[in-house]
């Protein structure tokens, strides 16, 4: 492939980057505006925006090969070979570019959490010892333990024993074991901002 087509390739996947930050950022500020005014179902909605458009980043800059060792149907392992390379390809073409996007990749690990929702309320709903449901709750300059007492459960056991789907406590999410400073992400998400904006594909060889 020649420079030329190289460079339009990388112009374009920058592009969709670009979308994706713009986008992130508008949910980003959709989830403080709803946090501010208490809906606490539309801080939920938009915070799931905000990871979605920041691991679609992630997938184009850091790409994650499928495994093909236990496949034993031979096209599909080489479909997968195929598909590997482009990704690798991608990844090196965008890397000439741009050098923060692991700054983002540890939201990918919550993200798929969220993909796989239904596997963990049937989790919750094998291995849950209470009739209590707990999910897209806020508590600002609390903690859960400490903001509430339900159903006789010791406040200090109250997170182990109910098992909270997904809540947020002082900024930081927390779903399903799981957590991350949402205001440290959308810091990330601002420097890797900055040095798109600084590219210069027009001028730049590949």
């Amino acid at each position: 492939m020649d420079d030329q087509r190289r460079q339009f390739f990388a112009t374009i996947l920058i592009g969709e980057i670009k979308f994706h930050i713009e986008s992130a950022k508008k949910a980003y500020s959709e989830y403080l505006y709803n946090r501010r005014e208490r809906r606490v179902e539309d801080v939920f909605r938009y915070l799931h925006s905000f990871l979605t458009h920041c691991v679609l980043i992630c997938n184009l800059l850091l790409p994650i090969n499928e495994r093909v060792e236990y496949i034993e149907d031979e096209d599909k392992r080489e479909k997968i070979k195929e598909a590997n390379k482009r990704k690798a390809y991608r990844k090196a073409l965008l890397k000439q570019y741009i050098k923060k996007g692991g700054l983002l990749d540890p939201l990918r690990a919550i993200r798929n959490r969220f993909e796989h929702y239904d596997e963990d309320l049937d989790e919750w709903i094998a291995t849950t010892k209470h009739t209590i449901y707990m999910t897209r709750n806020i508590f600002d300059n609390a903690t859960l333990s400490g903001a509430i007492k339900i159903g006789g459960i010791q406040a200090e056991r109250l997170e182990e024993e109910i098992r909270p789907f997904a809540y947020i406590e002082n900024n930081i999410l927390k779903y399903w074991g799981k957590q991350y400073d949402i205001e440290k992400a959308y810091d990330a998400l601002l420097k890797l901002e900055q040095e798109v904006k600084q590219l210069n594909l027009r001028n730049r060889s590949i």
